[in-house]
Order: structure tokens, then sequence, then C-alpha cells
């Protein structure tokens, strides 16, 4: 403003001269005209220079409020991002607590479909034999129509397939279902599974990880069944629960019959084949919930949770009929013979703890034994027994106590000293 003071006099000095000139009827001089255009434009000059600044201010104003709004706006997207980050942040560290795949394929899926906005998709993960298997579906997409899903998959304008790997090995693929507004080109969601990719390939290889250990601390590695320790585990949770249900619990215990004749002819080799392939004909026979284990050199515990007397001696038929219908080889190709006992106790008919109800079904192998390896004669009538007794009981040398059965007036059974010492735990 100071600026523009002197230039704001200026036609107030050309006013004032005309008006001097025109009261004294003087003829204005060659010069005052002269005077009097430099005068008016200069005024103009000025006029014009202030009109411009007054429109840059406003301009810049303007602009400054613009980005002002701008900077607020993104301040106001930069706070909502966080707070979706932190969500994500604490259900990606839920993902990594759970400890099955499944639970882990479910939980992911959901979160990369509610984080896309897709209304649907599956996950399938690489089995041991490389093959894809669907793993969890959500929303729109069934599981159980997977062979569908792989018919629609090769399709990029409905569905998304990103690849989840892990340390440079592929664990599987998702696949989302495109939302409506993408697929009709009407907009795009932000992209946040870059972000979510990576912790759901962490945690399925380190589920896939921690599933492997416990493989090899509770699998029997030359059969594939489970060892002592995994089906001890799994055996006491499965009476806990019948217990708890007032349902019944039976075990079938097997024994390979003259085992030591078969390795003493055909070699140890032609010992541990024979083991292989009895273990594949008992899992063929059994259902998904029963248990298989390998608890001896030759001898297999298998767990049939609610399952009474008679549905586990019928089973047991069945395995005998299984096994002897099926031809075994040694790794030479030889023809094995090979001969299975089996023995059956059923909880609560038999006994009312985990180790007098192995024991029994390993007394009943024995009589099974003598008997012709046949499970439909009948037993004696016997009153189920705890695994420790306070009113007859003897304790040895090193504490370990020998519980009594009723049925001890049958024929008198000796034992393995391993079977032995297996019961008194």
């Amino acid at each position: 403003v100071r600026a523009l003071l002197p230039y704001a006099a200026l036609p107030m000095l050309v006013i004032a001269v005309a008006e001097h000139l025109r009261q004294s009827n003087q003829q204005p001089s060659y010069g005052a005209y002269i005077f009097f255009a430099i005068s008016v434009l200069l005024a103009t000059l000025v006029f014009t220079r202030q009109h411009l600044a007054i429109s840059r201010n406003r301009r810049l104003n303007r602009q400054l409020g613009e980005a002002q709004a701008r900077l607020a706006a993104e301040v106001d997207e930069l706070t909502s991002l966080n707070r979706r980050l932190t969500t994500l942040n604490q259900h990606l560290q839920q993902l990594q607590r759970l400890r099955t795949t499944p639970e882990i394929a479910a939980q992911a899926l959901e979160l990369a479909c509610s984080w896309d906005g897709s209304p649907g998709g599956w996950l399938e993960l690489v089995d041991p034999h490389g093959r894809p298997q669907v793993a969890a579906a959500w929303g729109s997409v069934d599981k159980e129509q997977a062979h569908q899903h792989r018919q629609m998959k090769g399709n990029p304008d409905l569905f998304r397939a990103v690849d989840l790997d892990a340390g440079g090995q592929r664990l599987g693929t998702l696949y989302l279902l495109k939302p409506q507004s993408e697929a009709d080109g009407a907009g795009q969601v932000p992209d946040m599974l870059p972000a979510i990719l990576p912790h759901v390939a962490t945690a399925l290889d380190n589920v896939r990880r921690y599933e492997e250990a416990i493989d090899l601390a509770e699998k029997d590695p030359l059969t594939g069944l489970l060892n002592y320790r995994g089906l001890h585990k799994r055996l006491a949770g499965e009476l806990l629960r019948a217990q708890e249900n007032g349902t019944e619990l039976s075990v079938i215990m097997a024994d390979l019959d003259d085992f030591k004749l078969l390795n003493d002819t055909f070699g140890h080799g032609a010992g541990d084949h024979v083991l292989r392939q009895v273990a594949e004909a008992i899992r063929a026979v059994l259902r998904h919930s029963d248990l298989a284990a390998r608890i001896g050199g030759d001898e297999l515990l298998i767990v049939l949770p609610n399952t009474d007397a008679q549905g586990a001696r019928a089973l047991a038929q069945r395995l005998l009929e299984t096994i002897a219908a099926r031809p075994y080889f040694s790794p030479l190709g030889e023809s094995v013979p090979v001969q299975v006992s089996l023995g059956t106790a059923t909880y609560p008919h038999d006994a009312l703890s985990l180790d007098s109800l192995i024991h029994m079904a390993d007394l009943d192998m024995y009589t099974s034994k003598r008997r012709g390896r046949t499970t439909d004669a009948p037993r004696q009538e016997r009153r189920p027994q705890p695994a420790f007794l306070t009113s007859s009981e003897e304790v040895g040398k090193e504490g370990a106590v020998v519980s009594a059965f009723e049925d001890r007036d049958e024929v008198e059974i000796s034992q393995p000293k391993q079977r032995a010492k297996r019961a008194a735990l």
C-alpha cells in the first residue's frame, strides 16, 4: 500500500490541473496535453498493477485453501489407514498364534477377502505329494465344489490368483472373486494383499514346520503310525472324553505271530517291509476318528472312540480278514506268510483306566493266540478294574504297583518282561 501511494496521487493531480485551467479560461499548451496524457497512462498502469496484484492474491489464497483442504483430507486418510493397519496387525498377530493348517487357511482367507473387498474365494495348498488341495473356502464360494472352482479360476476377469511363497517354496495359491465394481470397471478397492500375504505365507510355513516336528516326535518313521508317545497323549484325551460324555472306548492290541522267525528266515529288512504292509492294511480298514500306533517291535495298538465291545470285536474280525487276504512280500519279492493275533478291551466294561485297558487287551490277544486267532469266542464276564488297587496289590522293589484282576482264575499266560513293564507303568 505504501508503494502505491505516490502513484495514487497522480489522478488527483491531473484532475486538479484540468479544473484550474477551466476556471481561469486559459487555453492549455501543448506541454499540458503531454503531461495530461502521461498522467492518464500512469494512472492506468497503477490501477492495472493493483488489479493484477489483487487477483493474484485471491488466486493464491484460493490455492492455499485448496492445498489445506487436500492436506486435511490426506491427514484423515492417513489416520484411517493407520487405524486399519493397526487392526490388520492385530489380526495378523492372531494368525501367527494359530497352530493348525485348517485354522490358518480359514482365517487368512476371510482376512484377505474382507480387506480386498472380495465377495468370496478359496485357498489351495500344495500337499506333500505336490498336488493342490482346497484348504478353505469363504463367502460365495463353496468348498465342496472344488472342481467347479478349478474350472472358473482360468478366467482372469472373474478371479484374482495370488501365489503364496515362503523361503523360495510354493505353498499354494489364493483365489479371490473380484468385486462387482471392479469387474464392471467402476473402480478399484485399495490393494492390501501385498501387506497381508507375506504374513499368511509365514504362518502357513511355520505351522507346516510345526506339524513336521510333531510328526517326527509322535509318529513311527517305519510304519507312519503313531508311536507310543503320540498315542498316549491322544488316548488320554479320548478316555477323558469318554468319561465326560458317558460313552464307550475300545482298544485292539495286535501282534504279528512268529515275527522273530520271520526275521531269522527272510532277514530284518523283510520284517520291516511286512510291518509297513500290515500298517497299510490296518489304515485301509479304520475310520477317520480311529487311531493306530506302533508301541513295540511288532505290536500295534488301535483306539476306537465311541465303540462298544461288540463293535470292537467286529472290527477286529474285519482286520483279521483284511490282513489275511493280502499278499506279503520281502524286499527281494519272496512271498512271506503273515499271521496276526488280536485282542480287544472296552472302557468301562473291562477297565477304568489306560494302563488296565491296554493290559486287558494284551491279555485278550494272548488268549486269541491260544484259541486260533479268532475274536468270536466268548470271553468270561469281567468286572472293570482300576489302574491301581489298594486292597490287593504287590509293591515291587522300585515301587511299581501290580494290579489284581478278577479273571485270575483263567489260564495263566506268561508274558515277556517288556509287556509286564509297560503294564506296570
